[in-house]
């Protein structure tokens, strides 16, 4: 085995550079690998998802913006269905139109707590009023 690999988890996300050049996230089981994942592929709206009801640990993900509008990815401490106007995020990550936006760049290796449980939304402007387009790619991995 290759010792830059040894005791390693990889995790399986593809992320795409602007040219085109194709990577694969690794992390190491040391910092957790997490190895639960969570994949939606976006509908109309803001796709405000439970993902676990009870405490878990973020790890990161990727998300793809298919649509030619920008939009905001929203991580929520909560165990319910988030509201994206009036609850706030533990974590709020732009996504430029026609982009995909490595999560791990934004996660600390040991992952986000989140104490009360693991929710998200995407929406189209910070404050959470605005809708999302369709076919947009979320995959996100947690604990």
């Amino acid at each position: 085995m290759n010792p830059e690999f040894q005791n390693r988890v990889v995790v399986p996300v593809a992320i795409v550079d602007a040219s085109g050049i194709t990577t694969t996230q690794v992390v190491s089981a040391t910092e957790g690998g997490y190895r639960k994942s969570s994949r939606l592929i976006t509908t109309p709206g803001n796709n405000a998802t439970t993902v676990k009801s009870s405490a878990a640990s973020f790890g990161g993900g990727a998300i793809m913006n298919t649509s030619g509008i920008d939009m905001y990815f929203k991580l929520y401490n909560k165990g319910t269905t988030p509201n994206v106007v009036s609850d706030i995020q533990v974590l709020t990550v732009f996504i430029p139109q026609t982009k995909q936006v490595s999560l791990f760049d934004f996660v600390p290796s040991v992952g986000i707590n989140l104490s009360a449980g693991f929710s998200w939304a995407l929406t189209g402007d910070p404050l959470g009023t605005s809708p999302v387009n369709a076919n947009c790619i979320v995959e996100l991995f947690y604990e």
